[in-house]
């Protein structure tokens, strides 16, 4: 049987509410361009290129990764029409696609300011087209901005609460950076208490002793000073502008996002 008249309607109104709304987050990320999101970005990472020599030539801590992660990173894939962390020996098999997804890799500071805005712009786009299996995620939580929070270690500790949520609870992870992004403290105050971090993990979805000890004891702070300095001195992701590293930095199919087009477009047309 054919639809019927109301449906149609239905359906009409429905495409035209998700028109409405990818052209409302279209307005938001173009405004957050045009207002200096890329120019802080810079600034960030200009800001950084003073760290570079003193970190790299510091000795790399040993210590033992989180479990599901690569690299220094925490991966996500689209599976059944949402969002799953890509982890070692999954209890499901992740159906093959017709097109080969786009890889997004983004390194991200959870105290960092410019970090906050690019995922109020970005993430809901992202996050459906990753849910689509049109793009796959992978988060390299970095520590790059200690300097900015009065010697409380803010963006280590922050960055080793990330390493700790992936280990123990890899499917609250988004939910929970969303949560220290939506209270991300002031630079130049001392940051948030690790009671506070406890808090907003855990009104991010993840929680459990193991959690808690992990990051009250940052267990990866080794890890994260290992992947901080990795950052620091891969070449590839240097801002050509700077000469140096800074937060957020994105990568499609390994290619650095220069910040010339929209990102979610980018992400759209990749190769």
């Amino acid at each position: 049987m054919g639809e019927t008249k109301k449906q149609r309607r239905e359906q009409a109104r429905e495409h035209a509410r998700v028109n409405r709304e990818q052209a409302k987050r279209r307005r938001r990320r173009n405004r957050w361009f045009l207002q200096g999101g890329i120019g802080a970005g810079i600034l960030a990472a200009a800001g950084v290129t003073l760290l570079i020599v003193s970190s790299v030539n510091a000795p790399t801590p040993a210590g033992k990764a989180p479990a599901n992660t690569t690299a220094g990173a925490i991966a996500f894939h689209g599976e059944n029409g949402v969002i799953a962390p890509t982890v070692p020996n999954p209890t499901t098999t992740v159906a093959t696609t017709t097109k080969t997804p786009a890889q997004v890799d983004l390194y991200i500071d959870w105290s960092c300011p410019v970090c906050k805005q690019f995922e109020t712009a970005t993430a809901a786009d992202l996050q459906t087209l990753v849910e689509s299996e049109q793009a796959t995620l992978a988060v390299h939580p970095v520590a790059i901005l200690d300097h900015s929070y009065l010697g409380s270690r803010f963006s280590s500790r922050a960055a080793n609460a990330a390493a700790c949520v992936a280990d123990h609870s890899p499917s609250s992870f988004l939910d929970v950076q969303a949560q220290m992004y939506d209270n991300q403290p002031d630079e130049g105050t001392r940051g948030l208490t690790t009671d506070r971090i406890l808090e907003l993990v855990h009104a991010g979805g993840a929680s459990g002793s193991a959690l808690d000890s992990c990051i009250t004891d940052e267990t990866y702070r080794g890890w994260v000073e290992k992947y901080t300095a990795k950052a620091l001195a891969d070449k590839s992701l240097t801002n050509p502008s700077t000469g140096g590293f800074g937060t957020p930095t994105a990568l499609i199919n390994g290619k650095r996002w220069n910040g010339g087009r929209d990102f979610i477009r980018s992400v759209e047309d990749a190769d």
